[in-house]
């Protein structure tokens, strides 16, 4: 897949979807990035907090699709399919920054200027996308400390292996 192109100048890919200037083009984009602050309590003073980890990364896309241009009609269904699909998707501006992986949450639609058959020449949606996170990875096939479920135990994140317990 190319990025930058001269025919398809694209301002930003979600996993195989392209968001270009000539068909699914968004005119804003809005970025809320959280970060999680615990609070503690405390006897006679006023409340601290202590720093639990970055929250929620999300952005918002809304644009405009002509559907006469270039991708038609089938786009926000392809956008639906790629949400339905519920998997993670890489994120890549068109100036080659990359996001990460991101989740589609939302997909709203609004259809107008229709004509005959009750085909909208217009569509306007709004693209709501989370950051997937990252996950936590072991070095062994095994999955992680020699437990018999797979994936990773306690034992891997605070860096002990079982046999070390006895």
């Amino acid at each position: 897949m190319t990025i930058f192109s001269q025919s398809k100048p694209a301002l930003m890919n979600l996993g195989t979807f392209q968001f270009e200037v000539n068909t699914a083009a968004y005119q804003a984009l809005r970025r809320n990035t959280s970060f999680r602050w615990a609070k503690n309590d405390r006897l006679t003073r006023t409340p601290s907090r202590q720093f639990v980890g970055q929250g929620d990364d999300k952005i918002t896309l809304s644009g405009r699709i002509y559907t006469a241009h270039g991708g038609g009609l089938g786009q926000l269904d392809r956008m639906r399919e790629m949400g339905k699909a519920a998997i993670p998707l890489m994120l890549i501006d068109g100036m080659g920054k990359v996001y990460g992986e991101y989740v589609i949450d939302r997909v709203t639609e609004m259809q107008s200027n229709f004509i005959a058959g009750g085909k909208p020449r217009r569509q306007d949606f709004t693209l709501e996308i989370s950051a997937y996170g990252e996950d936590l990875r072991t070095g062994s096939s095994e999955g992680g400390g020699g437990n018999s479920g797979g994936g990773i135990s306690i034992w891997d994140l605070i860096g002990w292996g079982i046999d070390q317990l006895a």
